[in-house]
């Protein structure tokens, strides 16, 4: 206690014999951090040493750092236990092991605190937790490589203060990073004298891969990861993996960045990725621990906008124009948001028609995306006489205008359709004008799961009398890409008795056995019977996440079976009967996305009227599609389906035909 005193004692003084030295250098700081002795502390240390462009990277630093935090939750040490397993020497293991173990740890923490984890996270602000060692510390190191590293050496001052040097990334909790960092990839700097950047970067990306993979489900964990933890853990969630490559590279004096879609406009989520700023001041985009720059990622999926993680306060922000941020939405209250929509594809000013809200006027209006089951604003403009004008928009999206008032989004006009030449087209039902649709769907088909389609032709259905299926009955062969139902496989010979059944994936590198129902049925005098018998075929799943070969019986449509990936191309599953048995038919569907219709679910059409507006459910009657009648011409559609599913899309229909968006 004695010592703690004569230290800030000696602060005390410290501060009163620079007086106005000190003054000179606070005087454009808050209150609180003028006053703050940890601040006196830095500054005097570098005064007295003479280093003035290090105060100036100090006071960037600190004017811009009230608004940056990390988050906070007492459970994160019971995360950390149980990713750290003890039966692995600590870690999770390097191989594809590794993903089985930890869901199905998370799984069990997530049941164990549901309801309760979220009232325990905290938020500590930077300037509530500041050191003046750690600050000194971070920009040191951060100095020494921008006048070291090869690839730095013509950086700005500017873009210094903005890629390499801020003790931060993200919203990953304040640590001690750059030493251990640059200890992993300085080698770099003694491979060529000459390197230029993206060949730089390329290299620490390579060995990031070997590090760190994406898996989703590592959003469970409370907060976000600290370096050594991502070295620890090896998955995290895509703002882990741009973290991750942003701390690594900066160590060396690589100047990236982070860019982010805060929600795309074509489905559910955002996503990050990093960015890398080059020689002659264009930047490129890369993923960290995935993709290296130059190599494309997501290049040709709608964005809508695309914002830039700043430590600097960009003055044009919704946050630093409006004070009272009781007034915005959560989203726009960050000030360390930079649009940079057009580096990423043609954009447009468009101007979009509004209706005047019934309680009074509204200053600001907001940008809307569909993430399948709600608006998303990720834009803003200033109403001006019933339209307001929004910058920097993409093309080929569906928007929807909203006011903002007491923490509610309100109606501010018809959705709108803007084309790939930036024309805005209003959305407007026309109830005098009705049409009949027929729906096939509720969601369009993504091309992953058309890709796991067209990865089972060449699939077999086989029959035989020896466990090794040598000399195999061929019931059937998957010629062509199968539609995502559920059909009935006759069998041609329907007098041979057999023991075994089972279906053969394809012998292409990726055919993984994505069967989802296989239910076999032979004949008696009643009639048709299900044929039942002992599980056979590949063992394990994918990355063990559990999708197991059981998965093809279960007669759930939304399950399957996933071979590991070391079976793909000749994993299999079936059936051992009890005795040969004739078979008569096969039940069979492969994976699929449960997003077709399903004969006897219940089903409602949406069309949007300032708000969504219901015309009646309706169970279906067939699996290849739903009608709806006297439908109002001209709006925006969305089906739901009462009876399962989560993924839905907005929809056009024009001519007979479906246009997702």
């Amino acid at each position: 206690m004695k010592k703690t005193r004569l230290f800030y004692f000696l602060i005390l003084l410290l501060f009163i014999s620079c007086g106005n030295d000190i003054e000179l250098y606070t005087k454009e700081l808050s209150p609180r951090l003028a006053n703050n002795l940890e601040v006196v502390k830095a500054i005097t240390h570098y005064k007295h040493k003479g280093e003035t462009q290090k105060i100036k990277a100090l006071l960037f630093l600190l004017k811009n750092m009230d608004g940056h935090y990390a988050v906070s939750n007492v459970l994160s040490k019971e995360y950390d236990s149980i990713l750290s397993p003890k039966e692995f020497g600590g870690q999770l293991p390097a191989n594809e092991t590794k993903y089985g173990i930890a869901l199905q740890k998370l799984i069990v923490l997530e049941e164990k605190y549901k309801g309760i984890k979220s009232t325990l996270t905290k938020i500590r602000y930077d300037n509530q937790v500041l050191v003046s060692d750690y600050l000194i510390e971070n920009i040191d190191a951060s100095f020494e490589v921008w006048k070291k590293s090869p690839w730095a050496k013509d950086l700005s001052f500017d873009d210094f203060c903005e890629t390499i040097l801020p003790y931060r990334a993200d919203r990953e909790p304040i640590h001690h990073w750059r030493k251990k960092a640059y200890e992993n990839f300085s080698w770099v700097m003694k491979t060529n004298p000459q390197i230029d950047r993206i060949s730089a970067c390329s290299i620490i990306n390579d060995s990031l891969k070997k590090v760190l993979s994406n898996m989703i489900e590592m959003n469970m964990y409370p907060k976000r990861l600290t370096y050594d933890k991502m070295y620890k853990f090896k998955l995290g969630i895509c703002e882990d993996e741009t973290t991750f490559a942003v701390l690594a590279m900066r160590s060396v004096g690589l100047p990236v960045g982070i860019d982010f879609v805060p929600q795309w406009p074509w489905r559910s989520m955002g996503h990050s990725w990093n960015y890398l700023l080059l020689e002659d001041g264009r930047t490129v985009p890369f993923m960290g621990t995935e993709t290296n720059p130059k190599v494309p990622h997501f290049e040709k999926d709608k964005k809508g906008k695309v914002f830039r993680k700043t430590f600097s306060k960009q003055e044009t922000t919704l946050a630093q124009i409006e004070k009272d941020h009781s007034k915005i939405p959560d989203f726009f209250k960050s000030p360390y948001l930079k649009d940079v929509t057009h580096l990423y594809g043609k954009t447009y000013d468009v101007t979009i028609p509004l209706e005047s809200p019934t309680y009074g006027e509204e200053k600001y209006v907001y940008l809307s995306v569909f993430d399948n089951q709600e608006w998303v604003s990720v834009d803003w403009a200033v109403s001006k006489q019933k339209e307001a004008t929004f910058k920097n928009v993409e093309g080929g999206i569906v928007y929807l205008p909203l006011y903002y008032r007491q923490q509610q989004f309100l109606s501010a006009g018809h959705p709108v359709v803007v084309n790939e030449k930036g024309e805005a087209t209003q959305l407007i039902p026309n109830k005098d004008k009705t049409q009949t649709l027929k729906l096939k769907r509720k969601y369009p088909l993504h091309k992953r799961m058309d890709d796991y389609l067209k990865n089972m032709i060449g699939g077999r259905i086989e029959l035989s009398n020896h466990a090794d299926f040598r000399k195999p009955y061929v019931m059937a062969t998957i010629e062509a890409k199968p539609k995502p139902y559920l059909r009935t496989i006759k069998a041609m010979d329907t007098i041979g008795k057999y023991k075994y059944i089972r279906y053969l994936s394809s012998a292409q590198d990726s055919g993984r056995c994505n069967v989802a129902i296989f239910n076999v049925y032979g004949r008696n005098n009643r009639g048709s019977i299900k044929l039942k018998g002992e599980l056979i075929g590949t063992n394990r799943s994918y990355r063990g996440y559990g999708a197991e070969k059981r998965m093809a019986f279960d007669d759930d449509p939304s399950t399957f079976f996933d071979a590991p990936e070391e079976e793909w191309g000749k994993a299999w599953v079936g059936l051992k009967f009890e005795e040969p048995s004739a078979v008569f038919s096969v039940d069979f569907m492969p994976r699929n996305d449960t997003n077709t219709i399903f004969e006897g679910q219940e089903y409602e059409l949406f069309y949007w009227d300032k708000g969504w507006q219901g015309l009646g459910k309706k169970i279906a009657n067939d699996s290849r599609c739903i009608s709806f009648e006297k439908v109002p011409l001209g709006a925006l559609y969305l089906l739901h389906n009462y009876s399962g599913g989560n993924e839905e899309r907005i929809f056009k229909y024009e001519n007979g035909k479906v246009h997702w968006y």
